[in-house]
Formats: structure tokens, C-alpha cells, sequence
């Protein structure tokens, strides 16, 4: 199989079995010839140390017969051989500018081919989606430990009677800015005419700690809000119904204001394990 590339890294010539001292071959001397060659299809511009400017373009490398000789450890008259030989087969040019030695691969774009500025962006962009997607990924892991971490936390929170409940430290966190929202436990009262809000409060707990044995371990301040409110209601009308029999089952008919607010008041003593 003779057709197609091999692809090899340029960080290849910069490890030990490349740098090793040795007398290179003519296959080593050729192969580091093109890769010691411009790459970049913008000429580059080398002042010399008397200020002269020479260019060396794609394909080209600033080489004399002594710096070859040096490098793969050849004789000089060897090196010259090299080249002229690869000169007659039309591999190599050879230029002088400034007094300098410039070679030229006749197939460098063979060995190099410029890729498509189309081509190029594409790799780019799936390069760039693929460390955002590894970003995201070790972002989303992290974000999941974290929550995991906070879930194991808890915290305990005692009630007027004494009792103690135990909920998540992130359950916690919005159970206690609802706690320090003064208005809104005001409007809880007032709304379910609870007189003291220190009921409300314990109310309050009570239902996180039902959260909590329910399994979840987050809730957004909006969404507890709302929550709580369609908590409290339902549980209030489900009382009511008990509060407004008898305990041998015959039914109260005083609709009296002062009955009803011992009715009620007969439920948040229930609510409150009193």
C-alpha cells in the first residue's frame, strides 16, 4: 500500500528518539529537511545579525552545507552530493539571497498540503463544542456532588412545644428566609385567621419537615410559598369537617362566631400535636 499519508506530529522531532546523537541516514535527512521547512503559507521575514532581511517562503528552509553537515553528522562533500543529487531529480531548488543558502522542496505541498480555510474553521468549531460539551459535563458532575454534599447536611428545628424536627441544610435555607418574612407570615395569619403568628411558624416547619420525609431536598422560595398556603387550606378544611362533629357522632348545629373560634382554635391545637 503505497497510497495516502501518514500523519506524523511535529512534536515528534522534538522527543529523545528524534534529538539522539547519531549520523543520520539519508531517509532521516530528507524527512528533517521537510520538516525544517516553512509550513506556514505567509512568508516569514529573518533579519540577519548585519541587518540584512532575507525571505524564506512556504517550503523553504535557510540552510548552508555546514549547518546540514553539523546536524546529520556527515562530512560536507556528502552533504553536497545530497543535495545536488535531489537538485538533478528535481526535488530542491537552490537560491542564494543575502549570501545565504536558501532550499527550496519542489513537492512540499505533497509532504504538506494547505488544508481549506473551510475546512479549518470546521475543526475549529467541533474542537471549541467538544471542550464546551467537557466543560459542561464536569460542571453538571460537580454541580450534582455539590448537591449531593448539601443534601447529607441537616439541620434540626424546634417547634414552641419542644418538639424537633429534622430537615436538609437546603430545605433549611428557604425555610428560614420564609421564617424572617415578617409581612408574609402576617398575611398567612390574616388569611387563615391565625391569631399568633408563632402558630404559623410552627406550622410552617411542620410542613418542610413533611417535605423532607417526602424525599425532597429543594424548594425555591416562590414555589414554597405557594405551596405552604394550598397546604395549610386543604389541611384546614380537612379538619374542619372533624372539628364540627361530635364524639358520638351527632352534629353540631351553633354556627355561633364565638363557637367557630373554638372550633378553629380546636384544629391548630391538633395541628400542633397539643
Amino acid at each position: 500500500m503505497n497510497d495516502g499519508h501518514i500523519r506524523l506530529s511535529r512534536k515528534f522531532f522534538d522527543t529523545p528518539y528524534w534529538k539522539q546523537e547519531r549520523v543520520f541516514s539519508l531517509s532521516e535527512a530528507w524527512l528533517d529537511l521537510i520538516q525544517m521547512a516553512r509550513f506556514h503559507p505567509s512568508p516569514a521575514i529573518i533579519i540577519l545579525p548585519s541587518g540584512r532581511e532575507i525571505t524564506i517562503r512556504r517550503g523553504e528552509v535557510r540552510a548552508s552545507l555546514r549547518f546540514l553537515a553539523q546536524r546529520w553528522k556527515w562530512g560536507a562533500d556528502k552533504v553536497r552530493r545530497f543535495i545536488d543529487k535531489h537538485i538533478r531529480l528535481n526535488e530542491i531548488e537552490r537560491r542564494t539571497e543575502q549570501g545565504e543558502s536558501i532550499l527550496r522542496l519542489c513537492n512540499y505541498d505533497a509532504y504538506n498540503p494547505v488544508r481549506e480555510e473551510k475546512e479549518i474553521k470546521e475543526e475549529k468549531e467541533v474542537k471549541e463544542v467538544k471542550e464546551v460539551k467537557e466543560v459542561e459535563e464536569i460542571k453538571e458532575v460537580e454541580e450534582v456532588k455539590e448537591e449531593e454534599k448539601e443534601c447529607k447536611k441537616k439541620v434540626t428545628v424546634t417547634l414552641s412545644d419542644g418538639e424537633q424536627k429534622v430537615i436538609s441544610e437546603s430545605l433549611y435555607h428557604t425555610l428560614d428566609e420564609l421564617l424572617n418574612d415578617r409581612l408574609w407570615i402576617e398575611t398567612i395569619c390574616m388569611n387563615n385567621r391565625l391569631r399568633d403568628d408563632g402558630r404559623a411558624t410552627d406550622l410552617l416547619k411542620r410542613f418542610f419537615a413533611e417535605l423532607e420525609n417526602r424525599g425532597e431536598t429543594h424548594k425555591d422560595l416562590r414555589d414554597a410559598k405557594f405551596h405552604f398556603s394550598s397546604w395549610l387550606k386543604r389541611d384546614i378544611n380537612q379538619n374542619a369537617k372533624h372539628v364540627k362533629t361530635d364524639n358520638d357522632g351527632t352534629h353540631k348545629t351553633n354556627n355561633t362566631k364565638g363557637e367557630r373560634d373554638r372550633q378553629f382554635a380546636r384544629h391548630i391545637q391538633t395541628k400542633l400535636g397539643g
